[in-house]
């Protein structure tokens, strides 16, 4: 099993990176400068700098200086603390700090496949491939918190099967200090004590669940005075939370899609957003009563605080975590051909969309 997810996770690798170097700079145009504010050394930077266009950036400053206001004047508060952490800590260990990240998203893209494969019912290895091939899985092997996120989310599942509740509340804790949806987990454990009859018993692993967002609301508290100051944080990379536009924002994607002058590309994009939306949508419903009761509430409130923003942008990544999609599809689909033109699809969406990323396009 090690060797072929290993096999498998190399030859993925492989075409990214070789499809992303060979097409034409006349079809996507180049915009990296291969350079960062620090001036951090980096062998073969033309590989690997890409890996941190855009949110990396953010969360690489953060590694190397705390929370600031950038250049933009964004507050990067609105990033969660504990995969600058990490950072922040290698660096003050004095080890290289962006390649050390980076293998450290490899390894939990790795494990997650492994815990992936663990939850699969029949040992079917559709879902590990479908999760691979979705068009933004490539920010799994970026300097984001996609890997580290699905990690912790996988393995709090795993430990929740197991009934090993306190590994799984400790893990629910992690995941909120990774991101806001990391909350998701804790609603799901709440659910299951509940359904067991020993919430009130077992209060402690809800405390322990929601430590990580606690002790960062804790740290806003000292050094802003505000413990909130993540939500105001937010706003400054426009995303207010407003309740209807869980209903409006849709609309307003597809008018932007129709009607403005917007060059191909963002069209592009906005199109695949809205197609996340909406994928996201139909598989709730649809899903309802097919998986199990803590696979959907994990993938209702893990995609819900981004569909309040009145914002689709990087919806389309934010999907690529709520893994019951890849399980579910397979024992839906039985025809192993269906399934293989569907990664196929998936795989060229990604190549597409990586090659925009690593060359400097917004992408998610």
């Amino acid at each position: 099993m090690y060797r072929k997810l290993l096999t498998l996770i190399f030859i993925w690798l492989g075409i990214l990176f070789i499809c992303a170097k060979i097409v034409p700079k006349s079809w996507v145009v180049n915009r990296e400068n291969y350079e960062t504010e620090s001036a951090l050394p980096v062998k073969l930077r033309s590989t690997i700098l890409p890996l941190l266009n855009f949110d990396g950036r953010n969360y690489l400053d953060i590694s190397l200086h705390g929370y600031q206001i950038n250049q933009l004047g964004q507050d990067r508060r609105a990033f969660f603390p504990l995969f600058p952490l990490i950072g922040g800590t290698l660096n003050r260990l004095h080890i290289p700090l962006i390649p050390s990240i980076l293998f450290i998203n490899l390894v939990s893209l790795f494990l997650s496949l492994l815990i992936l494969q663990k939850l699969t019912k029949n040992k079917s290895f559709w879902p590990v491939i479908l999760l691979l091939s979705f068009p933004t899985a490539f920010f799994l092997i970026t300097f984001y918190t996609e890997s580290l996120f699905l990690l912790e989310v996988l393995a709090f599942f795993y430990f929740l099967k197991t009934k090993q509740l306190g590994r799984a509340s400790l893990i629910a804790g992690l995941a909120t200090a990774t991101r806001l949806t990391g909350l998701s987990l804790v609603a799901v454990l709440v659910y299951y004590l509940w359904n067991q009859k020993e919430l009130v018993r077992k209060f402690y692993l809800m405390i322990l669940s929601v430590s990580g967002l606690l002790a960062y609301c804790l740290y806003l508290y000292f050094t802003t005075g505000d413990p909130l100051r993540l939500i105001a944080a937010q706003r400054t990379f426009g995303r207010p939370v407003d309740l209807i536009s869980i209903f409006t924002t849709p609309l307003d994607w597809l008018t932007r899609i129709i009607f403005e002058k917007n060059i191909l590309e963002v069209k592009f994009i906005s199109s695949l957003e809205l197609i996340s939306y909406l994928t996201w949508f139909v598989f709730l419903v649809y899903s309802w009563k097919k998986i199990s009761h803590e696979y959907w509430l994990y993938s209702f409130i893990s995609f819900t605080p981004y569909a309040l923003i009145g914002n689709l942008s990087s919806g389309i990544r934010y999907l690529a975590v709520i893994f019951p999609i890849f399980l579910l599809i397979p024992t839906k689909i039985k025809n192993k051909a269906v399934l293989l033109l569907i990664s196929i699809f998936f795989l060229i969406l990604q190549i597409s969309l990586f090659t925009l990323f690593f060359r400097n396009h917004w992408v998610a």
